[in-house]
């Protein structure tokens, strides 16, 4: 009966996460919460990833969005599915509470200062629209029914709390990787992310962290539903080309 229940509740903590959830529900949750160590270690991590997201993803911009963008976001969550067929990612109250985390990421981004704002207008715009193509698709891929998520986890033994996450869609060539509580890089080193795949390695980005040592990367690969069977996050030399050292990060595929 425990493990039923913790089933039930982890398939509803990204929706907790993100404050998602119906009264009802989130007490049923907060319920569980209370006499389970590994849901509730679970739902901490989900939370903070949740509020490290906007910070991470808006920090690529200096850039104030267009006042009508809210509105465009919100018209576009507007339709409600049918509650019988409808999961929990696509209830309206999920989907605002994504939209408010990337109008959150695009107007904390405003303390930049504009100069000479005349001869760079058309630079701006072209970085602005590229910040919202950014935003749409980590949001694509992270919150959809076709996502598949890897977990990547320090070495055993370790005593880091970082983790990570890789997300992909089976329908779309575009990736998503997300790291928490890593430790600021040494000296010229930086945070390398590489993929396995049918044999071979490729860089998928180097992982750029914020104070609180979360960082984020979209990437884009060379087909839709790629499908890897190891993920390694090394910190390396800036500018390494293949995968060296012992790895921070790793997620490797059963089987």
């Amino acid at each position: 009966m425990k493990e039923q229940d913790c089933q039930r509740t982890r398939e509803t903590l990204e929706a907790y996460a993100l404050g998602a959830l119906e009264d009802d529900e989130r007490a049923a949750v907060d319920q569980h919460l209370k006499t389970c160590a590994d849901c509730r270690r679970q739902a901490a991590e989900l939370i903070e990833t949740a509020h490290k997201l906007p910070l991470a993803v808006g920090g690529a911009s200096p850039l104030r969005p267009p006042g009508a963008l809210k509105e465009r976001l919100l018209a576009a969550v507007a339709p409600e599915r049918p509650v019988e067929t409808r999961r929990w990612w696509w209830r309206p109250s999920v989907a605002l509470a994504l939209v408010s985390l990337v109008l959150a990421a695009l107007f904390a981004a405003w303390n930049a200062r504009l100069d000479d704002a005349l001869s760079q207008e058309r630079d701006l715009r072209a970085r602005l629209a590229r910040l919202q193509v950014q935003q749409e698709r980590v949001l694509e891929v992270v919150d959809s029914q076709e996502t598949r998520k890897a977990v990547l986890l320090p070495p055993k033994g370790s005593d880091s709390r970082a983790y990570g996450k890789v997300f992909s869609r089976a329908d779309m060539p575009h990736v998503v990787a997300m790291a928490a509580r890593l430790p600021q890089p040494r000296g010229d080193r930086a945070y390398h992310l590489w993929l396995t795949r049918a044999g071979g390695t490729r860089l998928a980005g180097v992982l750029t962290v914020d104070s609180s040592g979360f960082g984020l990367i979209l990437f884009e690969a060379d087909r839709a539903g790629p499908v890897y069977g190891e993920a390694r996050l090394i910190e390396q030399p800036k500018g390494s080309r293949r995968p060296s050292g012992e790895p921070v990060l790793r997620w490797r595929a059963e089987g």
